[in-house]
């Protein structure tokens, strides 16, 4: 199971990018970055970067998450609109 996640609750965004087999994690990779305020302008250019850097199709995606909170109302709306 292929799983994309992220956190733009704050002005640093967490990403997620992971998979797991036979309920054990065989890889990750996380990343922080601090983007002030543009979480709508780079969001999805990164996740697409991380997944094409291990050679993921989106169509390869098992499972999406966002986080809920807390944080910024409108940094919540971005990621749940990006996923």
């Amino acid at each position: 199971m292929i799983i994309l996640g992220c956190d733009t609750s704050t002005k640093t965004a967490h990403l997620f990018l992971g998979e797991y087999e036979d309920d054990r994690l065989i890889w990750y990779e996380t990343t922080s970055v601090v983007w002030n305020n543009t979480h709508s302008e780079q969001l999805l250019d990164r996740l697409l970067l991380m997944c094409s850097d291990h050679s993921i199709e989106l169509s390869e995606l098992d499972l999406l998450c966002a986080s809920s909170g807390p944080g910024s109302f409108t940094g919540l709306r971005i990621a749940l609109a990006t996923m």
